[in-house]
């Protein structure tokens, strides 16, 4: 038998849970933690994705040189997606009007405009958090990444050699991604002293 693709088992599930959603509306409770339960694993796989994509990422661009460039151009891709998705949203926010007329009637607090309110200061006091640990558990993504990649050595879990012109080529001894993770230069101090 031949195995359906992921892509296609993901669609056919959501296919038949729309159905399922409109047609037994009354049971739908039942079967509500299936819901909860995938929406927790995605949750729970976001950080460690996160980290070792960026560890890996930086450990194979080879030089600083190299790290700073492919920077800059993340940041110009980044803002140009930004600026096309505002303007799309803005775009299509004034041609249909989305909820004129409507009379919403918020009788209780909306979770999550408290964290809105933050100014500009505090995000940039948030990105380097006051435990590495507590942002991990806390999946304070910003605080993450800044401790992957920073430019002091007492924060960065992780840069590019800069003794390996090309860690992609051939193995050379003491030159490969995990030297370049923090917790091994710490144990290669530790023992070569």
């Amino acid at each position: 038998m031949k195995k359906i693709k992921l892509h296609w088992q993901i669609l056919i599930a959501l296919v038949i849970a729309i159905f399922y959603g409109v047609v037994f509306t009354e049971y739908v409770g039942y079967i509500s933690w299936m819901g909860d339960l995938f929406l927790r694993a995605l949750k729970m796989i976001i950080v460690p994705l996160i980290f070792t994509s960026i560890v890996t990422g930086v450990a194979n661009i080879g030089n600083a040189e190299n790290l700073g460039r492919l920077g800059l151009k993340t940041f110009g891709y980044y803002l140009l997606t930004t600026t096309f998705a505002i303007l799309t949203g803005l775009i299509f926010v004034n041609i249909l009007q989305p909820g004129v007329g409507a009379d919403l009637g918020f009788s209780q607090e909306v979770e999550g405009l408290a964290t809105a309110k933050e100014s500009f200061g505090d995000t940039i006091l948030n990105i380097i958090p006051t435990n590495i640990f507590g942002a991990f558990a806390g999946g304070k993504i910003l605080g993450i990444i800044f401790n992957i990649v920073s430019p002091n050595d007492s924060f960065a879990v992780a840069r590019p050699s800069t003794s390996c012109e090309n860690p992609r080529s051939a193995p050379t001894p003491g030159c490969n991604i995990f030297t370049n993770i923090k917790p091994v230069k710490i144990a290669k101090v530790v023992v070569s002293k």
